[in-house]
């Protein structure tokens, strides 16, 4: 039963890792959205790590080598495998914070990013190196230095809440700050709390997996789905106007040209724009002169060619 489910499991947090960095790299493609690239990065470290660090230390501990016949010094190194990814954590708490900045429009100030490293980096090398010596000791227990690391993730998510509900950002977007910071402390709180209980059931375990992953999936999303999908239709939208205005496009041959691109036949265009059909051919035919082609094919390509560059 525990090894079904962390098939399951195993499944469910690819879903969750491609929904979080799908949506985070659509979102980074918009040149209006300026914090999207801290959140595509920041995804994808998040992953890296959940992958290395915490599937990886499940993939040794339960599927390759049996718990019976397994050393001390084996069962102390499978147990650190996180802490060597503890790089990429680094790397996506930096990201974190720089994105909070990007997306309540402040200044990222340089000399944040030098205090972060010069105070991070040092902290990180003493934390591998004490496991390093503490490794082939018979009772090492490195389950008090990942609480550490857990407060740490949450003492920078707090940070970052802090930073986003301080500020208020464009109401365009109809994405609350509150709501924001709640997908991203939420799964942090629910990683100490389920991180302390599953030494005492194997589903605890599983649900710290989930709990982890789905911080990477859930911020993107919502991001997406609240302000990403509006600032892309808005974009294609301008797109769509400068084409109009490029090729001396009318508001009636603008209206046809979209109907034209959605593969709808002359007669049903001329229904739905209570137009003649000879209305709907005249139309069509200077359309086809102002812009080059001489089909509804080529037209369909050129408009959706202009809408891509």
């Amino acid at each position: 039963m525990e090894f079904v489910l962390y098939v399951v499991l195993l499944f469910l947090t690819l879903g969750l890792s491609a929904l979080g960095i799908i949506t985070s790299y659509r979102l980074k493609k918009s040149p209006q959205l300026t914090f999207a690239s801290s959140l595509f990065y920041w995804s994808f470290f998040m992953v890296s790590f959940g992958y290395y660090g915490i599937w990886g230390m499940v993939f040794f501990k339960y599927l390759v080598t049996p718990p019976i016949v397994i050393s001390d010094f084996a069962r102390n190194l499978i147990s650190v495998l996180p802490a060597f990814g503890s790089p990429l954590l680094l790397v996506s708490w930096f990201l974190l914070i720089r994105f909070s900045f990007e997306y309540t429009k402040r200044n990222f100030p340089r000399l944040l990013t030098v205090l972060y490293f010069a105070i991070s980096v040092p902290l990180l090398a003493v934390f591998l190196y004490l496991i390093k010596i503490k490794l082939p000791v018979q009772d090492f227990n490195i389950n008090k230095m990942y609480q550490v690391v857990l407060f740490m993730h949450l003492a920078v998510v707090l940070a970052v809440t802090v930073l986003l509900i301080s500020r208020s950002v464009s109401k365009e977007s109809q994405l609350s700050p509150i709501l924001l910071s709640i997908s991203i402390l939420m799964p942090a709180i629910l990683l100490i709390a389920f991180y302390e209980s599953q030494s005492s059931h194997w589903l605890c375990a599983q649900i710290f997996i989930f709990c982890y992953f789905l911080t990477p999936a859930f911020l993107p999303s919502i991001i997406y789905f609240k302000i990403g999908d509006f600032q892309l239709r808005k974009e294609t939208n301008n797109s769509f106007d400068d084409f109009c205005r490029h090729f001396e496009i009318s508001k009636r041959e603008a209206e046809i040209i979209e109907q034209i691109c959605k593969g709808k036949p002359n007669k049903e265009i001329a229904d739905s724009l209570f137009i003649t059909l000879q209305t709907v051919k005249d139309h069509a035919s200077r359309i086809y002169l102002k812009t080059g082609v001489a089909n509804r094919v080529q037209l369909t390509n050129l408009v959706r060619s202009s809408l891509k560059s």
